[in-house]
């Protein structure tokens, strides 16, 4: 597969994992299954989630 924006790529990543985390009430298993997968790739491709990042420098930070 050729990525030719990896930033856009990525923030697309992003957005199935907290479109995921909203729907959970729909389809828990779906939307657990969707989530696993965005991070998977991101994990793979980026070496690091960007979400974790996040939420850790936002709870360190209080």
């Amino acid at each position: 597969m050729k990525i030719v924006d990896e930033d856009a790529f990525r923030f697309s990543l992003i957005r199935i994992q907290i479109d995921s985390d909203l729907r959970m009430n729909e389809d828990i298993q779906k939307h657990q299954h969707r989530k696993y997968v965005a991070r998977t790739i991101e994990k793979l491709m980026f070496s690091d989630i960007l979400l974790e990042n996040i939420q850790n420098v936002i709870f360190e930070g209080e």
